[in-house]
């Protein structure tokens, strides 16, 4: 019915439109038959004006009834108008693959939305499609890195309704600059092997080449792969993915590493704690000095490996060290001999050898008591001309501090004597120090036959 509104109002305004031409082309013609005189020219020409005038204010009516029941139409006879927003609209960023060709990148990687409020017919409003809006933010102007404002695009919304207002207009998109680094990777495993092994080692030599925000970069710590064994009683082969961490064992997650999947060795087999003795030592300390110390940490360690190669060990060392021109306590560090196919699985890449070394000073000391040893056994000891001995020992303050006569042993070896009486040498030992003298070195003694 509306349709045949419109069709009506149409044809009337072209036939009144006709008949105000018909009528100037009428005068045109009267004119050109007989000239009038000037009053009438006068008032023709007066006539002609209201006539145009009127003609004009027709035609606005009529195109003003139109406009409004065109809008009427279009927007229904419910005019009342009304607000509505829309949120949660997710923002795509547009022209990214230009950043790549300029050695740039996103520096983080999340979601950008957007709120909108709209207005209009009650009728329009309520047919909005939101799934048809979309927003858009190009970064094809970004040059370097640094941080961006991008004006975010609406696009999808009807000509029916009017944008008020977008919220935010705009975004802050960081933008780094990519950077490549080799980087080694470190195995760890999951899970239990069967039959109550252990697993002895797990390990690559491949290498990954890791690619991200400069800033993220920065931030690695290591990159692994973790291998699951659980079950596994055989040495195995096994290819995992590579992720790189932070600090704190966070995935970098803007990170790539490439390759993504690398190969790793896991080997099976036993573990057996074992003693970490002391290192051999080479050369000396310098003159008048001593080592009156060394200790290993820590003091043991666990092995893994086959269990025939684990049988035969009950101990192993550090390194040997070189003691030439120590004069002060000194801290080394010593990777411990390890045989072929044995592991540490504590972890420890090194061993601290603690060297503490001091000054030599020296201390005499009387021994009253000398032992008689190795008497033959038809000989019996009469007489020994001195039982006492003076002995000089030479050690650290540490060593001698606590060193009395009782750390000391004193004894005659009477293994080849004879019936009679001959000299004899005093032997003197001490576990603390070196006996530098002994006064006197030997004595006389008297030996009879018991028969």
């Amino acid at each position: 019915m509306k349709m045949m509104t419109v069709k009506t109002i149409c044809p009337m305004m072209n036939m009144k439109i006709s008949m105000i031409t018909m009528n100037r082309q009428m005068r045109k013609k009267c004119r050109r038959r007989k000239p009038l005189p000037m009053e009438n020219r006068a008032m023709k020409k007066s006539n002609k004006t209201g006539s145009d005038r009127t003609a004009r204010i027709v035609r606005l009516i009529i195109a003003a009834c139109l406009s409004v029941f065109l809008w009427s139409y279009i927007n229904g006879n419910d005019i009342n108008m009304i607000t509505q927003e829309i949120n949660n609209i997710p923002v795509t960023l547009i022209n990214t693959e230009k950043l790549t060709s300029k050695g740039l990148l996103l520096s983080e990687q999340k979601n950008y939305f957007v709120n909108i409020r709209v207005r209009g017919s009650e009728r329009n409003v309520s047919k909005l499609d939101a799934s048809q809006i979309t927003a858009t933010a190009d970064l094809s102007g970004v040059k370097g890195p640094g941080t961006y404002t991008a004006d975010v695009v609406l696009q999808g919304l009807p000509n029916s309704v009017i944008l008020q207002e977008t919220q935010p207009s705009e975004i802050r998109i960081k933008i780094d600059s990519i950077r490549h680094k080799s980087h080694s990777v470190t195995i760890n495993t999951s899970g239990k092997p069967g039959n109550h092994l252990s697993v002895v080692s797990a390990t690559t030599s491949e290498k990954v080449r890791v690619e991200g925000p400069s800033q993220s970069v920065n931030k690695i710590k290591s990159c692994v792969a973790t291998a699951n064994v659980q079950d596994i009683t055989d040495d195995t082969d096994v290819n995992i993915p590579v992720r790189a961490i932070d600090k704190n064992g966070n995935v970098l997650s803007d990170v790539e590493c490439k390759p993504s999947m690398i190969k790793a060795s896991v080997k099976i087999g036993k573990t057996k704690r074992v003693k970490i003795k002391t290192p051999k030592t080479t050369g000396s300390v310098g003159d008048g000095y001593k080592v009156a110390k060394m200790t290993v940490s820590p003091k043991t360690v666990l092995l893994g490996g086959k269990e025939s190669d684990l049988d035969s060990i009950d101990s192993v060392r550090p390194e040997s060290i070189d003691l030439n021109g120590i004069k002060s306590g000194t801290v080394i560090q010593k990777k411990l001999n390890l045989p072929s196919g044995v592991t540490d699985m504590d972890g420890n890449t090194n061993v601290t050898v603690t060297i503490k070394v001091e000054a030599l000073t020296t201390k005499r000391l009387m021994i009253d008591d000398i032992e008689q040893r190795n008497v033959p056994n038809d000989l019996t000891v009469t007489k020994i001309e001195n039982a006492s001995v003076s002995v000089k020992i030479e050690g650290t303050n540490s060593e001698l501090a606590t060193l009395d006569s009782k750390d000391l042993s004193a004894w005659i070896d009477f293994s080849d004597a004879a019936e009679g009486t001959g000299s004899y040498n005093i032997q003197v030992t001490t576990d603390k120090g070196t006996i530098k003298s002994v006064s006197p070195s030997s004595t006389s003694a008297t030996l009879k036959s018991k028969n």
